[in-house]
C-alpha cells in the first residue's frame, strides 16, 4: 500500500525500455535526484513487459497505478507525470486516456525522448541510426512490433491510435508538456514534431534539445546537460520558462 502522507509536489516517474525491459528499481537514481535536488516526492511503478505481455498491457498497468495513486490520496493537481523513452510515451498515453475516462489531469507532463509516431515513422528514425549508439536500428526491426504487438507487420491505421502514437492525440484539456531529446538520437523528431504540433495548436509546451548526447539522456543526472534539462523542466512547470 502507498503511504498517504502530505505530498506537496509529487512526480510519478514511468521507466522506459522499449516496452520490453526496465523497472522502477532501475530508476532509483533519477528519482532520488529529483527528491533530493528539488524536494519532490517521487513514486514509480513496474508494468508488464513484452514479449510475454502484449500491448496494451503496459498502458493498462500504468492506468491501474494512476487510479491507485488517486485512491490513496494523491491529488492530481499536485502531480507531474514524468518518464523517458517508452516511459515518455506512456506518460502521454496515460494522460490522453485519463482524459477520455474522465480522470483528473496532473499539473504537468515531462516526456523525455518519447516515441510519438509508430505508424509512418519520422525522418530521424532512419537518418539518426548511425549516430544513436543506444537504440541504433531498433525501431526499424520487425521483431520490435512482434514483441510488443504480436505481429511483425502491423496495420498502419492501428498504429496511429493516439495511445500508441501520441503525436495523433487531442491535447485539449491536458496540462503543460515539457519535451527533451538529443539531436543525434533516432527519436529526435518525435519530440520536435510533437512540440511543433502543440505549439501551433496553442498548447503550453516547452522543449530542450541537446547536442550529440545519448537517447533519453535526462535520466542520467550525473551528466551536466541532464541537470540543465531537468532544471529547465522545473522552471517551465513553475511558469518561468519559455
Amino acid at each position: 500500500m502507498l503511504d498517504p502522507v502530505v505530498y506537496g509536489k509529487v512526480i510519478w516517474y514511468i521507466h522506459g525500455g522499449g516496452f520490453t525491459t526496465g523497472s522502477a528499481k532501475e530508476r532509483r537514481g533519477i528519482c532520488l535526484y529529483l527528491a533530493k535536488r528539488f524536494g519532490y516526492t517521487c513514486v514509480s511503478n513496474n508494468y508488464r513487459l513484452s514479449p510475454e505481455h502484449k500491448w496494451p498491457a503496459h498502458l493498462d498497468d500504468c492506468m491501474e497505478f494512476y487510479r491507485a495513486l488517486l485512491g490513496q490520496g494523491y491529488h492530481a493537481g499536485d502531480m507531474l507525470f514524468a518518464g523517458e523513452s517508452a516511459g515518455g510515451t506512456l506518460v502521454l498515453s496515460v494522460a490522453l486516456r485519463a482524459k477520455a475516462e474522465g480522470l483528473p489531469m496532473p499539473a504537468g507532463i515531462w516526456s523525455f525522448s518519447p516515441c510519438t509516431e509508430q505508424s509512418e515513422g519520422f525522418p530521424s528514425h532512419t537518418k539518426n541510426v548511425v549516430t544513436d549508439y543506444m537504440l541504433g536500428d531498433a525501431l526499424n526491426r520487425p521483431g520490435q512490433n512482434e514483441a510488443v504487438f504480436g505481429s511483425k507487420s502491423m496495420d498502419k491505421e492501428y498504429l496511429k491510435d493516439p495511445y500508441i502514437s501520441p503525436y495523433y492525440g487531442d491535447y485539449t484539456g491536458l496540462p503543460p508538456i515539457y519535451l527533451a531529446a538529443s539531436d543525434t538520437e533516432v527519436l529526435f523528431d518525435d519530440s520536435v514534431k510533437l512540440y511543433e504540433k502543440l505549439k501551433q495548436e496553442g498548447h503550453m509546451v516547452g522543449i530542450d534539445i541537446a547536442h550529440e548526447l545519448c537517447h533519453a539522456y535526462p535520466m542520467f543526472p550525473q551528466i551536466p546537460e541532464a541537470e540543465r534539462t531537468i532544471a529547465k523542466a522545473v522552471e517551465f512547470m513553475n511558469g518561468k520558462g519559455e
